[in-house]
């Protein structure tokens, strides 16, 4: 929460995990639109070492889909390869963000 304060005023944030989901997700409230109108272009922010994929709450299903439209999978990553080890090849591809799977029993990438 405390990254997300550069942004804006946050209202509230509640972070949870949908059943089975993989991943857990925020819910961050700005007391002003103007605060979120930059992830219209941008994507994802870096948070320590970790991407974080934003997406504006009130996009439509069409808009939610079209941020995964164009999806591309790198395999035999060395071990611990963390999303930042990742950054100079998202910006030079132009890319917009990147995932790398976490363990589900830890936070430590998936080998």
């Amino acid at each position: 929460m405390s990254y997300f304060k550069k942004f804006g005023n946050i209202q509230s944030c509640r972070v949870y995990s949908r059943k089975n989901a993989k991943v857990q997700q925020a819910r961050i409230v700005y007391d002003s639109a103007l605060s979120i109108t930059r992830f219209d272009t941008q994507w994802a922010v870096y948070c320590f070492s970790t991407c974080l994929q934003v997406t504006p709450y009130h996009y439509t299903v069409d808009q939610k889909s079209s941020r995964r439209t164009f999806v591309a999978t790198l395999t035999q990553l060395p071990p611990n390869t963390k999303d930042i080890d990742l950054a100079p090849l998202t910006k030079d591809l132009g890319a917009k963000a990147v995932n790398v799977p976490l363990s589900l029993n830890s936070y430590k990438p998936k080998r």
